[in-house]
């Protein structure tokens, strides 16, 4: 199931695109030279329910909500940086109902 999705997620991104699994059910893109914008547009593109969710959400071994914090590289910030913000939005989207793209 987690090659399934890997594949899926790489056939929406770029050659200098990133994505790989962080731990558990958690998985990071890098998505270098993106605005919010496009990258809300990505990720729903990967983890839109036409796509992506209902079809594996019918599997007993994917039937976890899906939830996505996105944040933008500003001057200054470090990969730490940016990483934590993005980990907030995550628990923010999982607070806020889950199956969402929360925006820090």
């Amino acid at each position: 199931m987690l090659l399934d999705l890997a594949r899926h997620a790489h056939s929406f991104l770029r050659r200098l695109d990133c994505f790989g699994r962080i731990g558990g059910e958690e998985f990071m893109f890098i998505l270098p030279d993106t605005g919010l914008a496009a990258g809300i547009r990505i990720l729903e593109q990967v983890f839109g329910r036409t796509r992506l969710l209902r079809p594996l959400k019918a599997c007993p071994e994917f039937s976890y909500p899906c939830c996505a914090g996105l944040t933008e590289l500003t001057p200054g910030d470090s990969a730490r940086e940016a990483f934590a913000r993005a980990d907030k939005g995550i628990y923010r989207a999982k607070f806020e109902g889950r199956d969402r793209i929360s925006v820090i």
